[in-house]
């Protein structure tokens, strides 16, 4: 039977119906090991190709949720949103004259955001306790849960 990879907690698993789940032995990546594990990418290696449906394979180029980038990301959100909470009003309530400090921040914050949604779209996530990297439904989950907001 042909085999079935799923990843948990990113980890490659392969199973078959006559055998329990175990990890896939002999995984490589397909940049310096560096980079892939700052990034998160993982390729499966080329014998498993073979076993393994196109697609049940991961997406390549797909940012891990959990990933230094991905935490990199959510953090200078974080700092963007406390920053648009702190200075809307002030912006709202006064009006100031734009300095060229607030003019950089804010082109500073429409690039980062863009670049947010381009990567947003790109990153795997968890469903039922189980690690998803195909783009498609990456895509799907972004368009049925975020990308309304971000618009």
């Amino acid at each position: 039977t042909k085999p079935r990879v799923t990843y948990v907690a990113g980890i490659a698993h392969e199973s078959r119906d006559d055998s329990a789940s175990e990890p896939v032995r002999n995984t490589s990546t397909r940049l310096w090991p560096g980079v892939a594990g700052l990034l998160g990418w993982r390729q499966l290696e080329s014998r498993m190709l073979d076993e393994v449906s196109m697609d049940e394979l991961p997406s390549r180029f797909m940012l891990h949720p959990n990933s230094m980038v991905s935490t990199l990301k959510d953090i200078v959100s974080v700092v963007f949103l406390v920053w648009d909470a702190l200075y809307l009003p002030i912006l709202l309530a006064w009006d100031p004259d734009p300095s060229i400090y607030t003019t950089a921040v804010s082109i500073i914050e429409t690039v980062f955001w863009t670049v947010e949604m381009i990567l947003c779209m790109n990153t795997g996530f968890y469903t039922n306790a189980r690690l998803e990297m195909r783009r498609a439904k990456a895509l799907r989950q972004y368009a049925k849960h975020w990308l309304a907001i971000d618009v």
